[in-house]
């Protein structure tokens, strides 16, 4: 479906550098068959790491059903501060 995949993985100031590295490894780990998929680590706003990469879609994971209404807001949102399209929104 895409040329090129980036696997995001958000670092949080309350997890420790360790475990955001232990993070993409296994990311990096359970993907390696996928040779168009890269995994790299940011922080700050999704979407400004999304332009950053030249990505023209973005997809979010949803756990549960109640999940919906927060990515909706948030695809939005991000639609707001950079031509992405998010499929949900």
């Amino acid at each position: 479906m895409f040329e090129k995949l980036v696997v995001a993985v958000l670092t949080v100031r309350s997890r420790t550098c360790c475990s955001a590295r232990r993070a993409i490894d296994m990311v990096r780990q359970a993907l390696q068959h996928l040779a168009n998929v890269e995994v790299d680590l940011y922080h700050g706003l999704t979407a400004e790491f999304a332009r950053q990469c030249g990505a023209r879609v973005m997809v979010r994971g949803l756990r549960v059903l109640s999940d919906f209404e927060w990515e909706f807001q948030l695809a939005l949102t991000n639609r707001q501060l950079a031509p992405i399209s998010t499929p949900s929104a």
